[in-house]
């Protein structure tokens, strides 16, 4: 299965199924309503989510790439669980680290938000309309 997603026009889309197939699954949702959780700056890996919401259910998009100059892995996925819940996963799905992001680095879902006009609130933890 292949996992796309991708923000352009103000929207992000996420899109999920079989290779050269229409999608199984499609989100389109504006790039203001979709939840991004920028990296704190702390810990060992860089990471980032983006998260996608389709009734009850959300698609955790993530990534991350750990800091150690010798072996710099990247990685990302998908975790799908119920609205709201944070561990119990209705599925996870990690992807392949060949075909990860090759054209976008791994700050790509705070980029996409920062060009759409808003800024991360350190403060409050929350995305606001910038500069």
């Amino acid at each position: 299965r292949v996992l796309s997603v991708c923000a352009a026009n103000g929207q992000a889309y996420y899109a999920y199924g079989a290779p050269d197939q229409p999608p199984e699954l499609e989100l389109v949702t504006p790039l203001r309503e979709v939840d991004v959780t920028p990296w704190p700056g702390a810990g060992g890996p860089i990471w980032e989510e983006m998260i996608f919401t389709n009734n009850d259910v959300e698609y955790v998009v993530w990534q991350s790439l750990r800091r150690d100059p010798e072996n710099p892995a990247h990685s990302g996925g998908v975790n799908v669980r119920e609205k709201g819940a944070e561990a119990d996963f209705l599925a996870s799905l990690t992807c392949e680290p060949a075909r990860l992001f090759s054209e976008v680095g791994v700050f790509a879902f705070s980029d996409a938000k920062i060009a759409n006009g808003q800024k991360w609130d350190l403060d409050q933890q929350v995305w606001v309309d910038g500069p």
